[in-house]
């Protein structure tokens, strides 16, 4: 609040002026009295006493400090006081939920269920993410994929509100039959029909990967049979006898220094596309980039590579 007068009825000429009080005592201050506006008769030039004689009354916005002014009413009992109470309406999203998620296997789905409540709401869409695809992806029916081991966690959104739910999925490694070739820590294995690579540890199945292969309808297939991780750089070009001039991030020869895993930055088209007949590599196995990086640092030189149709 801000300074108001104080004035002695005994003596009108007298006023006091009051700063920052938080309440108001008939006669009494308790945030204390700054210099009077007017002389005191009594006192000359100096400060009056903290203490105001019995008649002396403040008036502050129309009402006494001893009492409201009469009309008034008080905030705390007064029609103003009351909010409106809030009612839900019956035909918009007011929560989602998403029960627990269950462990999935790399290369397996599970899906979740999400519930919009209340049941009468008119748009019950939803959207699905995931924020680690490279553990886990979602469709937008809520089909979670196990991509490689680990957590992920999936959110579902309500068109209606934006209202949030999520959930985190474990995904672990599988036994699957495409690693029963292999006993090594890290192997790698791609099936050029399926356009994919399976990356196994110790006979188990731990991450799984679309690919691009070679350009098999001019003639540049993509080599089959079982070789090893020969050597390994990054931020290095490659020169094909094809000709042309390709920079990679990674590189991971596994058949002389011509046939390799790699990133390929300049593809335009989906990865695991039946497009890799017109439009692949010209032999090389080309891998996602994120893929990639993690590959280059999991797999070792010596690691084997299987190639199959």
């Amino acid at each position: 609040m801000g300074s108001v007068m104080v004035t002695r009825r005994d003596k009108p000429g007298l006023a006091w002026a009051v700063v920052g009080c938080a309440s108001l005592v008939v006669g009494l201050c308790a945030c204390g009295v700054r210099s009077p506006a007017a002389p005191d008769p009594d006192h000359g030039s100096g400060s009056p006493s903290a203490v105001a004689s019995p008649s002396a009354v403040a008036t502050v916005g129309g009402a006494s400090a001893g009492g409201a002014s009469a009309g008034s009413t008080s905030p705390a009992s007064g029609p103003a006081a009351r909010a409106p109470s809030a009612t839900a309406d019956p035909d918009r999203v007011a929560t989602v939920s998403l029960g627990a998620a269950e462990p999935v296997a790399v290369g397996a789905k599970t899906t979740l269920r999400a519930s919009v409540a209340p049941d009468s709401a008119l748009n019950k869409k939803l959207s699905w993410s995931s924020a680690n695809p490279q553990v886990a992806t979602v469709n937008g029916a809520g089909v979670v994929a196990g991509v490689s081991v680990g957590k992920a966690r999936i959110v579902v959104k309500s068109a209606d509100g934006g209202k949030r739910a999520s959930a985190v999925v474990t995904v672990r490694a599988a036994a699957d039959p495409r690693c029963a070739w292999t006993s090594a820590a890290q192997a790698v294995r791609v099936g050029v029909g399926a356009q994919r690579a399976w990356f196994c540890s110790n006979g188990l199945l731990v991450r799984v990967s679309p690919v691009t292969t070679g350009r098999s309808a001019d003639g540049y297939d993509t080599p089959t049979g079982s070789f090893q991780v020969l050597s390994k750089a990054s931020d290095i070009s490659l020169y094909p006898p094809a000709g042309g001039v390709y920079p990679v991030k990674y590189w991971m020869a596994f058949s002389g220094n011509l046939y390799g895993l790699h990133d390929a930055p300049w593809q335009t088209f989906p990865y695991g596309s039946q497009q890799y007949k017109t439009a692949g590599s010209l032999g090389c196995v080309q891998v996602p980039g994120p893929v990639m990086a993690w590959l280059y640092n999991w797999a070792p030189v010596g690691a084997p590579v299987l190639i199959t149709d």
